[in-house]
């Protein structure tokens, strides 16, 4: 009998999950780069530069939450959940984030990958 009969399987290995908001730490850590510390990541955040990660987190959520409500309903859901959520730093730019997510709601080009009012979501939200 062949000895690899015998040997157990090992389990294949895993791809890494790709997240695009990660892409600069895994460069850093090909690159050899030393990783910032704590302090200076948390320092970072509190720049006004932390606009475009604050813009994402908050565009993906509207994006999940406002497909699901009846059209009528959708701009004074949103405009309530930014002005709940988005931090007082960047309160000038609330009319500008909610005009980004109403635009894409509201462009017939992308109407077949958003659900219904209460459908269910679409299946690939890497598309955004």
């Amino acid at each position: 009998m062949p000895e690899w009969l015998t040997r157990p399987v090992t389990p294949p290995a895993r791809m890494p999950r790709l997240q695009p908001s990660r892409v600069f730490e895994a460069m850093e850590m090909k690159e050899g780069i030393e990783a910032p510390d704590g302090l200076s990541a948390l320092e970072a955040h509190r720049q006004a530069e932390a606009y475009p990660l604050e813009r994402g987190r908050l565009l993906h959520r509207l994006l999940e939450l406002l497909p699901d409500l009846p059209e009528a309903e959708r701009a004074a859901a949103g405009r309530r959940f930014v002005e709940t959520s988005l931090p007082a730093r960047f309160a000038a730019r609330k009319d500008e984030l909610l005009g980004e997510v109403m635009a894409i709601l509201e462009d017939p080009d992308l109407a077949p990958c958003l659900p219904p009012a209460g459908g269910r979501r679409c299946p690939s939200p890497a598309i955004w």
